[in-house]
């Protein structure tokens, strides 16, 4: 697909991008809830997480949030400061841009273009998911663009910890707030009732 999937809400980029921190912090929280001599210093919370690269090399992995400014990225894509609009012109179709058996090259874009979407699907309505739609540049966005349209945020360990606790305490975005599936509420019920009997 060409399409790349963003979020309107700062949380829920957090929360994507603290996901293998949360996972790692989750299993050591877990123990802290039932221990009778929990820790007092936030620091001993400190998790490593390692992330493979294409090549095999493993490397400790440091979140990083995309930031996007859509109207500069849409006025040097499409001469406009104006989010694209599928709807508007029956021409503006992704099956005849890129799949169909006659795609009309003509209209084919360079640049990746935002584009705005219906929120008909629970699971994009939930996260306020919006897109970029890629043209026929192969290369990374922040490579076609540069900083004033797109830059990178990284979070260092300590950030990244506050950042866990933050949405488990305060944001209260857990998986089935984020993802409205079966699967994310049977996951929640189990982590936060049924592994209670573990430990007690």
């Amino acid at each position: 697909t060409r399409l790349l999937d963003w979020s309107e809400s700062f949380i829920h980029k957090l929360a994507f991008a603290l996901r293998n921190y949360a996972i790692k912090l989750a299993q050591k929280w877990k123990k802290d809830r039932y221990s009778k001599t929990p820790p007092q210093r936030l620091q001993w919370h400190e998790v490593i997480v390692k992330h493979e690269l294409a090549d095999k090399t493993v490397v400790d992995e440091m979140p990083t949030i995309w930031i996007l400014n859509p109207y500069r990225l849409a006025e040097k894509a499409k001469g406009a400061n104006v989010l694209w609009d599928l709807t508007l012109d029956p021409r503006d179709d992704y099956y005849k841009l890129y799949v169909g058996d006659d795609p009309d090259l003509s209209r084919r874009f360079d640049l990746p273009v935002p584009i705005l979407s219906p929120w008909e699907d629970q699971r994009v309505a939930a996260q306020r998911g919006v897109f970029t739609c890629h043209g026929n540049d192969l290369r990374s966005l922040n490579e076609q663009v540069g900083k004033k349209v797109v830059i990178a945020v990284h979070l260092r360990p300590e950030a990244a910890i506050h950042g866990v606790r933050f949405l488990s305490e305060i944001g209260a975005l857990d998986r089935f707030a984020m993802f409205r599936d079966r699967d994310s509420l049977g996951r929640k019920t189990r982590d936060e009732f049924l592994s209670r009997d573990e430990h007690e």
